[in-house]
């Protein structure tokens, strides 16, 4: 991530209203104008007690409500990952997150972040002894994704056929396929794919992780028709959160992570 010259938060939205003439109540940097689309992926998005919560989503609020343009209630929904994806792809003012920035989507949308960085494994369970040795061990194996996932394009530059791939919208159907053998690996990111299992099954014992493909930042992305001041007041609040320390010492930021992060 490129180092950046940190203007006071209150200071960039100064600057951004004089220079665009964009206010919080109408404006082209009013970050409630927006509509946040998102999937179940603990502990960065989920849903608690029916609402939307996690780390990326309180990192969300915060910079939204330091821009003093809070986030209305309904405005962040919760979606598969398919339908949220192609709906930021397609609908107006319209953000995406957590999302990987892969190549193949650098042109799709405007970015903000990263945020957070996540290790993304194949899940294998423990009863099966399977053993990969290296990304052409992979083309041995039926792989359980999520439909329009990161994971489906990392497989294929490992020379992953599309035929040994089984997709499906909700993680919960592949952890079922993982059980009951019906395919033999699981992609997904590493935290968020136990804490899909321990939800989805009430233990994740049954499975580990035996390989890493790689890690990758998470990251917001805003559909193309975003005005930039409005993404780089969004990049400039998510920098000024991380770097800053608040009276207790720690940023926002670490105590957004100790909130949702199990020690």
């Amino acid at each position: 991530m490129k180092s950046r010259v940190l203007l006071p938060f209150g200071a960039l939205c100064l600057a951004l209203i004089l220079s665009t003439g964009c206010t919080g109540t109408g404006g082209g940097a009013d970050l409630s104008s927006l509509t946040y689309v998102t999937e179940d992926y603990p502990p960065y998005n989920y849903m608690d007690s029916g609402s939307v919560t996690g780390i990326a989503v309180d990192i969300l609020k915060e910079i939204a409500a330091d821009a003093g343009t809070p986030i209305p209630a309904g405005k962040i929904r919760m979606m598969k990952w398919d339908e949220a994806y192609n709906t930021a792809l397609s609908t107006p003012n319209t953000v995406i997150f957590s999302i990987t920035r892969l190549p193949g989507r650098e042109a799709d949308f405007k970015w903000a972040g990263p945020f957070a960085t996540q290790k993304m494994v194949l899940f294998a369970p423990k009863s099966s002894s399977i053993t990969i040795n290296g990304p052409e061990d992979l083309k041995n194996y039926t792989i359980g994704v999520v439909t329009n996932d990161a994971a489906i394009g990392q497989l294929k530059a490992l020379g992953v056929p599309q035929k040994n791939m089984l997709a499906d919208q909700n993680p919960a159907v592949i952890i079922k396929s993982l059980q009951d053998g019906r395919i033999d690996l699981w992609c997904y990111g590493q935290e968020a794919g136990t804490i899909a299992a321990r939800k989805a099954t009430g233990s994740a014992s049954f499975m580990e992780p035996v390989y890493t493909l790689d890690c990758y930042d998470l990251y917001y992305a805003f559909n193309r028709n975003t005005p930039d001041p409005v993404v780089a007041l969004f990049q400039q609040g998510l920098d000024s959160m991380i770097a800053g320390d608040n009276q207790s010492g720690t940023s926002t930021y670490e105590e957004i992570l100790k909130r949702h992060v199990s020690s």
